[in-house]
């Protein structure tokens, strides 16, 4: 599992590298512990859009933000590899990003950041997603039990070592069930993201992966995957939604003006809203969905499925 480590933080320390290097002329704030900040610095995920909808949704995001606020807002990206917006915080580069559960997880255990709002439904209620592991629709792979049983002969694909629903929740029920996948699988890979999982998948390429399922759901829904083409064998309990986290170090009354921007905006700006969530997500979530206030309470469940990960030393200081 120490595998797991290596490969993470290899990843993390080059796109950090050029992460931080591209933010590193941005202005910090100048104010003093305890003030306002002058300049508010917020972080968001490409994913695998195109960069001209990337380009735009953050142009939406800084213009409403730097109305809201009423100050100046520069927001920056950082390609979905999880690591880069750890070390950004770290850094004091950004002041808030909108951030996976897991690197969520990863963060709080290594710089002082909380969460304050997430998606959620207009009462209040936070909206969870799942993991699931997947398998070719001709797999002799018909249950978990047939892929523990003969685990020595298949290749297993997870997308990345800080992804909830494409590593954190399946390593941590098949360690339940006695499997360690660097030890009982064939091979285990990482593909980065959950398309190229499906991908491979799809390929033949491995025999099980490790992926959200709200994405093979877009995915066949958007013809990447035709409807029978993989078959689910497990699904985890509900994960949390990805948060915005902001540094811990920022005013009390000045985190609360940022938790309310984000609350109010599919009401204020549905433009702004539709780019960050409705069209990012795409059939992914559900009508009427908002930004709910969220606290760090809310990752306690996550948290200790974490921790009971055997030899996750990404949780190391």
């Amino acid at each position: 599992m120490k595998r797991f480590n290596f490969i993470w933080l290899c990843t993390a320390a080059l796109a950090a590298a050029f992460f931080l290097t591209s933010c590193g002329e941005s202005r910090a704030s100048s104010a003093g512990a305890g003030e306002r900040p002058t300049v508010f610095r917020y972080c968001v995920g490409t994913s695998m859009e195109e960069p001209a909808e990337v380009e735009h949704r953050m142009d939406l995001i800084q213009k409403y933000l730097a109305k809201t606020l009423r100050m100046e807002v520069q927001v920056t990206k950082v390609a979905s590899s999880y690591g880069p917006e750890i070390e950004a915080f770290r850094a004091h580069k950004i002041d808030a990003a909108s951030i996976s559960p897991f690197s969520y997880i990863l963060a709080t255990e290594k710089v002082p950041i909380e969460a304050i709002v997430m998606r959620g439904n207009p009462q209040g209620g936070q909206r969870e997603y799942n993991g699931v592991l997947a398998v070719p629709k001709n797999s002799p792979i018909h249950s978990v039990e047939d892929m523990i049983k003969h685990s020595k002969d298949f290749t297993i694909s997870f997308v990345d070592p800080a992804s909830a629903s494409g590593f954190l929740v399946q390593n941590a029920f098949l360690q339940s069930r006695g499997i360690e996948p660097q030890r009982d699988f064939k091979r285990v890979v990482f593909t980065n993201n959950h398309l190229a999982s499906l991908m491979t998948l799809k390929a033949g390429k491995v025999d099980v992966a490790a992926v959200a399922q709200k994405l093979v759901d877009r995915y066949k829904r958007d013809g990447k995957i035709a409807p029978d083409e993989v078959r689910v064998i497990w699904v985890s309990p509900d994960i949390p939604n990805q948060p915005v986290a902001v540094r811990k170090d920022l005013p009390a009354a000045f985190k609360e003006e940022v938790r309310q921007a984000f609350v109010d905006m599919a009401t204020k700006d549905r433009e702004t809203w539709d780019s960050l969530v409705s069209k990012k997500y795409a059939g992914m979530v559900m009508p009427g969905t908002v930004y709910v206030a969220a606290n760090d309470a809310m990752f306690d469940g996550l948290r200790q499925m974490a921790h009971g990960v055997k030899n996750l030393s990404l949780l190391e200081h």
